[in-house]
């Protein structure tokens, strides 16, 4: 059965939505299967700023250090930072990336809204307030896909009536890098040019791909 079958769309306004309930007869758990899908693939994905850095890309890792390396069962994270003796600011600069993929079974009627929330919600290219709220049947359901140069998030967080997070699926990634000073010195060294640009190196782009089309 296709969820597109189970439900219609519903006419929504403003950035909280409330939407009706609506009179479902579901057979089977093909949403949830879809969603416990999508968890699995961001389980199974292996952070490639993590994996760039392993690898060590040729220019300019001698000024990084690692600042977080996290991983359990549901969720993985990588971040680097310029060094201390790099920086004249006392603000960290950094690159991180970090996937979540806790899924917990939900109504097969909410499952399927959240499938079609995940395939019908635009990107947007906001700097901040990116994310969209909706409620249905008690629960709510939020959406943030959104493109930013040092902020880029694909997420969805489904809470149940009690407030409970029973879904949690994103993956992201945000630099605030670029310009570092050498040693501490009064010039400075811009990362972000030529071939060796760092976020080509460090995979910081080419994550896009993944990040974008989990949900795909």
């Amino acid at each position: 059965m296709n969820w597109r079958d189970v439900l219609k769309n519903v006419i929504t306004q403003g950035r909280v939505k409330e939407i009706e309930d609506i009179d479902i007869n579901i057979e089977d758990d093909n949403c949830n299967r879809k969603l416990q899908q999508m968890a699995n693939k961001l389980k199974n994905y292996n952070l490639l700023l993590k994996q760039r850095w392993e690898a060590g890309w040729p220019q300019y890792q001698e000024y990084f250090e690692i600042d977080r390396d996290k991983k359990d069962a549901n969720f993985s994270l990588f971040e680097i930072k310029v060094k201390g003796e790099h920086r004249i600011y006392s603000t960290d600069s950094y690159i991180f990336e970090s996937v979540t993929s806790r899924y917990n079974p939900i109504p097969e009627e909410v499952a399927c809204k959240v499938l079609e929330i995940l395939e019908d919600t635009p990107q947007s290219n906001l700097e901040f307030g990116s994310e969209i709220t909706y409620s249905f049947n008690g629960f709510e359901i939020s959406r943030d896909f959104n493109f930013d140069y040092q902020y880029n998030a694909n997420k969805l967080v489904v809470k149940d009536p009690q407030g409970v997070v029973k879904i949690r699926l994103s993956w992201i990634n945000g630099e605030d890098t670029g310009l570092i000073h050498p040693y501490g010195g009064s010039k400075s060294l811009n990362l972000a040019r030529g071939s060796n640009n760092i976020y080509i190196k460090s995979g910081y782009y080419d994550a896009r791909e993944f990040g974008f089309s989990w949900h795909k």
